[in-house]
């Protein structure tokens, strides 16, 4: 695999995880009413997460459109 192979491997698997985080917040939103998380978008790839008692970031450096 070429580095450019690993670059769209990556890319593809950065969109995974922040469709999957966005998808999995917006579920525990409707579904719970204690649950307080959220997500901010920062750039159009950059994401950070919020889960209550912790913040993450997804989406830092992959994209360069």
């Amino acid at each position: 695999m070429d580095s450019m192979d690993q670059i769209d491997l990556a890319r593809m698997i950065e969109n995974i995880k922040i469709q999957g985080t966005i998808e999995s917040i917006d579920y525990r939103k409707a579904n719970s009413a204690t649950f307080n998380g959220g997500y901010i978008e920062l750039t159009n790839h950059s994401f950070i997460f919020n889960l209550d008692h912790y913040y993450f970031g997804i989406g830092f450096g992959l994209h360069n459109d």
